[in-house]
């Protein structure tokens, strides 16, 4: 799985976090436990992009033990919803955008 970053977005020149531009808000989150954690531990995390609309994603993610991929301890989901800032109004996601999570599907 490729490590991915905030800088994805600064390689496709969007710039994400201006006051005065366009970006995303978390508009949902979620977290089921499925199994319980025990500290210390190492959590490793997916994510998956489960659903593009025209302003919002949809992301899903799978909480693991280091070195138990196959025990699922917990599903977590997150909706972003792009925005102007400065208007407080839903924005289309921009094409750059849809392109890296495309390439993440």
């Amino acid at each position: 799985m490729p490590d991915r970053d905030h800088t994805s977005t600064a390689r496709c020149g969007v710039t994400v976090g201006d006051p005065a531009g366009i970006g995303p808000v978390l508009g949902s989150t979620s977290c089921t436990f499925k199994r319980e954690f025990s500290y210390p531990a190492t959590v490793v995390v997916t994510t998956e992009v489960e659903k593009v609309g025209r302003s919002s994603l949809k992301l899903r993610h799978h909480f693991y033990l280091a070195g138990d991929d196959s025990t699922v301890y917990a599903v977590g989901e997150a909706t972003l919803v792009w925005v102007d800032y400065q208007a407080g109004k839903t924005v289309s996601i921009p094409e750059p955008i849809r392109a890296l999570l495309a390439e993440a599907r």
